[in-house]
């Protein structure tokens, strides 16, 4: 049996280009979103300044903007791997 645990990696003052926007959520609510739909989303950025969401498939590139904080998912293999 292959047990893989993700958790959302923050970078703080980070985001990536485009995503699609689903809206003004917490910071916590963005970041679960893209966790409950892995592996179709990897990454979402959280602008501070309207508090919206932004989903990111994979294929993105990350750099450093004081806008947003990035999330990014991580996982490891945990048993068996």
């Amino acid at each position: 049996m292959v047990v893989t645990a993700c958790y959302m990696k923050k970078m703080i003052d980070a985001n990536s280009d485009g995503g699609a926007l689903l809206g003004a959520m917490s910071e916590e609510a963005c970041a679960q979103h893209c966790l409950d739909r892995y592996p179709d989303c990897v990454a979402v950025d959280h602008r501070k300044s309207d508090q919206n969401c932004y989903w990111h498939g994979a294929g993105i590139a990350t750099q450093w903007n004081d806008c947003c904080h990035h999330y990014v998912i991580e996982c490891s293999c945990t048993l068996l791997c």
